[in-house]
């Protein structure tokens, strides 16, 4: 999921941008909300696995989560749109 994700990042950057640095709830649709649940709940049981597996801390699985995709997100902020001095 993760190489599929930066390949997408990195072959149509704009799009990335987009889709991940905007805030589109309020106007997404019954199956795109489908698909993002389905996408965050996929995530969560990743999380769930490695905890079980003890190799990730017993935190909530939403937040470790929540701060992967985060983190995915600013690396590609930060390459794609570097800061100019």
């Amino acid at each position: 999921v993760w190489r599929r994700m930066a390949e997408f990042a990195v072959a149509r950057q704009r799009e990335f941008a987009f889709l991940e640095l905007h805030f589109h709830r309020p106007y997404l649709d019954g199956e795109s909300l489908a698909i993002e649940s389905h996408i965050v709940e996929f995530g969560i049981a990743v999380v769930r696995r490695a905890q079980e597996q003890k190799v990730v801390k017993p935190l909530p699985p939403e937040l470790l989560m929540m701060f992967l995709n985060g983190a995915f997100i600013g690396v590609f902020a930060s390459t794609a749109f570097p800061a100019t001095s």
